[in-house]
Order: C-alpha cells, then sequence, then structure tokens
C-alpha cells in the first residue's frame, strides 16, 4: 500500500483570487514555486520556452520541469511518469487513495495527494512548489476546482484537451516535458508490438471494448477513445461494431446504449473484451447472455490498463493477444 501524503487543507473556495495569493505571498510559497531545487529559490531563474496550450493560452514553462503536479492520475499523471517526469502532486481518486493498476505499475512513494478530480486544492499545489501544472479540458470544458489563472500564480500551469485523442495527449504532454524524443521511442516499440500482434489475428475479427453497465445503460468505448483497451483494438486492426465508431456525446470517449438495444446487430462482435472492476454489472442483464460473443464464450474480462500511455498500451496488447489469437472470427455473420 503506498503512503500517500496530504497536507493540511484550508478552505479557499470563497476567497477572491486577490486574498488566496496574499495568503501564499505572506507565507513565502510564491517565491519558493519555480525553484528546481528544496531551497529558497536563491539560484538563477530556470531557462523556459513558449508552450501555446489547449485553451490558445501562451505560457512559458520551464526547459526541464523538475516538481510536477498533474490532475489527473490516469491520463495526465501516469504519461508524466511513463515519461520519466517527476511527479510531487497527483489527484486521487477521492478518498485518499490513488488508481490502483498506476500504483501497481509505478512506485508513488512520496508522491502527495492534491485531492480528488474536481476537487483540487490550490493551497495543497502550492505548498508543494511545482514549477509545471498540468490539468485538463475535456472538450474545452474545464472542471478543476482552482481557476488557470489562480494555478499560474503558483507555476506555470497548461491545460490540455484529452477529446484529441491518446496521440495527441501524449504528445502534448511530452512537449511540456521536453521529452519528445522518449515518447517516440516508446511509440515505435508500441506500434512495432501492434504491428505482431495484428498479423496473428483471424482474418475478419470484430471486437467489441466495454465499459460496463451503469445507470441502466451499456456504455462501450468509442474508437475515439484513449483508452489503451479501445486504441489497441484500433491500433491492431480488427473490425469494430459500428456503435463504437459514433461520435461521443459531450465530449466522452464512450458511446451509451440502452439495455433494450444489446441485441441490435450494430453492437455486436465476435469478442467482448471489458475491464474487470469485479463488480460485473453485465452479467445481470437479461439480454446479455444473448449476445452472440457471450454466447459463444468471447466475452473476457481483462485487467484495467494503469493509464493512457504507450508503456500501458504494451501491457494492454499482451493481455489481447492470446484472446483474441484464439478465438472464432465467425460468431457473428
Amino acid at each position: 500500500m503506498n503512503t500517500i501524503l496530504r497536507p493540511s487543507r484550508t478552505e479557499i473556495e470563497n476567497a477572491t483570487r486577490r486574498q488566496f495569493i496574499g495568503v501564499l505571498a505572506a507565507a513565502g510559497i510564491l517565491s519558493a514555486c519555480g525553484s528546481a531545487d528544496d531551497g529558497a529559490g536563491t539560484g538563477p531563474a530556470p531557462s523556459t520556452r513558449g508552450f501555446v496550450d489547449d485553451l490558445g493560452r501562451d505560457v512559458q514553462v520551464p526547459e526541464r520541469p523538475r516538481r510536477i503536479v498533474a490532475f489527473n492520475e490516469f491520463a495526465a499523471g501516469e504519461a508524466v511518469l511513463s515519461l520519466g517526469g517527476t511527479l510531487v502532486g497527483l489527484t486521487d481518486q477521492g478518498d485518499g487513495s490513488f488508481n490502483g493498476p498506476t500504483a501497481e505499475a509505478y512506485d508513488l512513494t512520496g508522491i502527495t495527494s492534491i485531492g480528488g478530480y474536481g476537487q483540487e486544492d490550490a493551497e495543497a499545489i502550492a505548498l508543494l512548489r511545482p514549477d509545471l501544472i498540468i490539468g485538463e479540458a475535456y472538450g474545452g470544458s474545464y472542471n478543476h476546482a482552482p481557476r488557470p489563472e489562480v494555478l499560474q500564480q503558483i507555476a506555470p500551469t497548461i491545460i490540455i484537451d484529452p477529446t484529441g485523442g491518446r496521440d495527441h495527449f501524449l504528445r502534448r504532454v511530452a512537449e511540456a516535458l521536453g521529452a519528445e524524443d522518449e515518447l517516440q521511442r516508446q511509440k515505435d516499440e508500441y506500434l512495432l508490438r501492434a504491428r505482431e500482434v495484428a498479423e496473428r489475428l483471424p482474418e475478419g475479427l470484430s471486437v467489441v471494448a466495454l465499459v460496463g453497465i451503469y445507470e441502466g445503460e451499456l456504455v462501450v468505448y468509442s474508437t475515439r477513445s484513449q483508452n489503451p483497451l479501445a486504441a489497441a483494438l484500433v491500433d491492431i486492426g480488427v473490425t469494430t461494431p459500428a456503435a463504437t465508431e459514433r461520435e461521443p456525446d459531450g465530449g466522452a470517449d464512450y458511446v451509451n446504449v440502452s439495455l433494450e438495444r444489446m441485441l441490435d446487430p450494430d453492437l455486436q462482435a465476435d469478442v467482448i473484451v471489458s475491464e474487470d472492476r469485479g463488480d460485473r454489472p453485465q452479467a445481470g442483464a437479461p439480454l446479455w447472455s444473448r449476445m452472440p460473443a457471450v454466447a459463444a464464450g468471447q466475452a473476457h474480462e481483462v485487467a484495467p490498463p494503469a493509464g493512457t500511455s504507450y508503456r500501458a498500451g504494451l501491457a494492454q496488447l499482451d493481455v489481447l493477444e492470446p484472446l483474441l489469437v484464439s478465438a472464432d472470427p465467425t460468431v457473428v455473420a
């Protein structure tokens, strides 16, 4: 179990931006932010470069950030870790714990929780003295608690839109870290592995990636998803049902389908793969057992990925390969 450090919280939601900045300045936090070491920031100012984030903001970021805070453990946080960046602060799951698969794949010891997604604590972030903050805006919609203009007073803050797709998201994180070469190395390794898996697959195999059943609807990953499970299916070239190719609503990376439509032709595939989160809600749905893939014994649960990086994608390919290579590609005519 990784120990999560959490500074004491001060209620700042009702404070004005000026009041909050005054509090930080009085505490000596602002003057320390941006320092590359743990001292009082007496060394020369670090070199910076321009970065235009996905909200169109021109931000001066460090050439090589060394103290990074990320606002999504599964996406930005895991991407930073996969590229060798140093995280000092990370969102938690809202209960003080980090995402289990991410914690298993990386050593999160010493990384401080900054609160749950959408409930990030600006004071906790400031106490960490980051030199770069990475937030997200899905489809341009910013949902974090501290506003970018407040965060910018703490450290250079960039906002990335995950709905641009996995490659876009990872490229933007790599650009912020100055880790483009490492990202390209990981991408090349991943694509080579994807081609190897593709060459072993039965011809004409169709696969759907299932999230699960939530609030009375079947949720399937879109082919536009940055989730490694869904992205891997696109990368190895299997056929995906028409339902997964529809444009998701509201910038999400999944498509909701009513349970009454579980047997519709545009949702069927030879194989169903879903993330094993322990509850298996789909098994209790009346039409679940009648789906062709389920009836043929080709519905599989796999371990959730650690994140969205190519490193996580490699692990996903290793899990998918034995399931798909042995599958019957004629379940759906």
